[in-house]
């Protein structure tokens, strides 16, 4: 076959299969009616991601059977660890999660992320397929493009507030706020709300607690230097700070957080026959496991089991024998600080994560080279995270909203929604198809139709990740309504299993 043919056949193929969904009498997005400015690496196909959080098994941490030699190398980190744990007996599960990530000097993130990933430059230590695991914006663009647009839809749905600013928490190496503005105030259309956006947005905050990750995020954001702050697509300001409460309070915020509450400590407890108890993490001196920690059980109530009150749990009463239950109390005060912060100054928030939409079980778990490891082996060298319990977050929006009833910002919950739904509703579909219109190379193509599927099918990220969307009012013309890609979301404080 000629290659023209071969790649009008393949071109066809791939048209035929993001389109197949359409009815003429959908209407037409944004995004597809003006089209959005292309990476410059397209032609590079996207990192593959070779862990499935699905199958996760606590049991089985080092996958197959490992030959043990010995206990693993003895780092700093884990001396002050065992020096801690010998001083004030066993660590919370919390305490051990927060010193393994972000300890000033050795922490996953904080340090650079120096994991057991193969030597390369200092931007995939942690991210892509060199690190230990690739995020859904390493993936494809097509993901940072659609929060773009939700973003700018969303600038409409609370009034078209005459400045404000996007904010993210925790953004990698900087990739999806890359593409976010590339796709809104990068675009190149003359429609007037593009235009008006543009005017609009006054600034882009950077929180993120690492200095490495800050220098790689403005080696890719920066497009001029002005002082200490960086500036990018014409006038729009970029600061970075390293924490929440940091952020400018004189504007309205567009609120992201990407993968960022899966890193957030959790305590872990267990019911046993002398009531809650709790996970705690000890010393292990058995030559034969290789980590030098193990996982033990409180001998009885510890003070930390009051936090099971804040997911609805009743310390009195009884429960199934081995019933285990884990909770963030950062993740419920950092959501408090959000939902402060939009009910006094306006604005939105949107949090993607795997999760659950309940209340779950022991989740947390280790990751290097895109496999899963013993949470405890080489703190500060393995990235820890958790399943994030949404229903937790969205009863705090609830509970926020009927404590302050006062607030200048009414707080609205627009529910949880499955990742590929939100992508679907957002005109994923659409982007994809113009993308392919316009493409020549086979390789691109497939690359493109690649990640795409692994967005949004339910078998990959689709159903694993969700999403769970905050703001302040709506614009009268959309009371009753929900943010855009959230129309069918699930409210999980409705759903029967949620005991919260």
């Amino acid at each position: 076959m000629h290659p023209c043919c071969k790649t009008t056949t393949v071109r066809n193929r791939l048209l035929y299969y993001t389109k197949r969904r359409y009815s003429n009498d959908k209407p037409f997005t944004i995004e597809e009616k003006y089209i959005l400015p292309p990476r410059q690496n397209l032609h590079q196909e996207p990192p593959r991601v070779s862990v499935d959080i699905s199958a996760l098994n606590p049991k089985t941490y080092l996958g197959k059977e490992q030959k043990i030699e010995g206990k693993e190398e003895e780092t700093p980190l884990i001396a002050d660890l065992k020096n801690r744990i010998k001083g004030k007996n066993p660590l919370p599960v919390a305490e051990f999660m927060k010193e393994a990530l972000t300890h000033p000097t050795y922490g996953y993130y904080t340090s650079g992320g120096y994991s057991n990933a193969v030597p390369v430059t200092g931007d995939e230590k942690v991210f892509g397929v060199k690190g230990d695991f690739t995020t859904s914006p390493e993936i494809s663009q097509l993901f940072g493009e659609m929060i773009g647009i939700w973003c700018l839809q969303t600038w409409i749905s609370i009034g078209c507030p005459a400045q404000f600013q996007i904010v993210e928490m925790g953004p990698g190496r900087g990739t999806l706020m890359n593409d976010i503005l590339r796709s809104t105030i990068g675009a190149k259309t003359q429609n007037p709300l593009f235009q008006q956006f543009r005017a609009s947005l006054k600034q882009v905050t950077m929180v993120e607690i690492s200095p490495t990750l800050q220098r790689i995020q403005k080696n890719l954001l920066q497009k001029s230097i002005d002082g200490d702050a960086f500036k990018t697509y014409g006038n729009t300001l970029i600061e970075w700070v390293s924490h929440f409460d940091q952020i400018p309070e004189q504007l309205p915020c567009i609120m992201i957080f990407h993968e960022l509450f899966d890193a957030l400590p959790v305590y872990q407890f267990e019911y046993t026959s002398r009531g809650w108890c709790e996970v705690m993490v000890d010393i292990d001196e058995e030559e034969s496991q290789k980590e030098h920690f193990k996982f033990v059980l409180s001998p009885s109530f510890t003070p930390n089991v009051t936090y099971l009150k804040t997911i609805g749990i009743d310390l009195l009463q009884k429960q199934e024998i081995g019933t285990r239950k884990e909770v963030s109390p950062a993740s419920l005060l950092l959501m408090q600080q959000i939902l402060h912060r939009i009910s006094t100054q306006s604005g939105a928030a949107l949090l993607i994560d795997y999760g659950h939409y309940q209340s779950s079980k022991f989740t947390l778990q280790g990751i290097a080279k895109h496999q899963f490891v013993h949470p405890l082996c080489q703190p500060g060298k393995v990235d820890l995270s958790i399943f994030v319990d949404f229903g937790s977050l969205e009863y705090t929006t609830k509970e926020f909203s009927k404590q302050h009833p006062n607030t200048a910002y009414p707080v609205l919950s627009h529910g949880v929604q499955k990742q590929g739904t939100f992508l679907m509703e957002m005109g994923i579909d659409v982007r994809l198809a113009n993308l392919l219109r316009k493409q020549t190379d086979e390789k691109a193509m497939e690359a493109l139709v690649d990640g795409y599927t692994r967005l949004i099918d339910d078998k990959e990220m689709g159903e694993s990740y969700k999403m769970l969307a905050v703001s302040s009012p709506l614009i009268q013309e959309m009371q009753g309504t929900k943010l855009c890609g959230f129309s069918t979301a699930i409210s999980t404080t409705d759903k029967n299993e949620t005991k919260i």
